[in-house]
Parts: structure tokens; C-alpha cells; sequence
């Protein structure tokens, strides 16, 4: 329920190493009761695309290590 109204941003921006990915969950604020699952939960699947694209092997479901996700060519 508290997510409803909230939106989410990504921003992909050139960088000197690279490329920066940037995220932002508008609506979700400290004072929720959701805010410290949807911190843990946006950081491990955004630690999955991290993993991903470093090395073509993602893990969006951590719980599950049977589930992966992979980068196809």
C-alpha cells in the first residue's frame, strides 16, 4: 500500500571510468514503515545488475541461487 503514488527513476550518465546507473525511488521516505524492507530490497537487486554487468551473471533472487539471471549476447 505505501508504495502506491511513489515512482521509480533510472539515469544513465558518461562518466571518466565509465558509465553511471542512478536510481531513485520518489515517494518512499524514511518515515514509512516499508522503508527499511524497500532499502534491502532495491539493494540487492541493484547489487544483482552491479554483478551482472561485470560479469554477465546476475543474482535477482539471492534466496533462490537456482534462479539467475544471465546476460545474453
Amino acid at each position: 500500500q505505501e508504495w502506491l503514488g511513489t515512482s521509480i527513476e533510472f539515469g544513465v550518465h558518461p562518466t571518466e571510468k565509465g558509465t553511471e546507473l542512478s536510481f531513485r525511488h520518489v515517494g518512499v521516505a524514511p518515515a514509512l514503515g516499508c522503508y527499511a524492507d524497500s532499502v534491502a530490497g532495491w539493494t540487492m537487486f541493484l547489487t544483482s545488475i552491479e554483478t551482472l554487468a561485470a560479469t554477465a551473471t546476475g543474482t535477482p533472487f539471492a534466496a533462490d541461487t537456482e534462479q539467475r539471471a544471465t546476460l545474453r549476447e
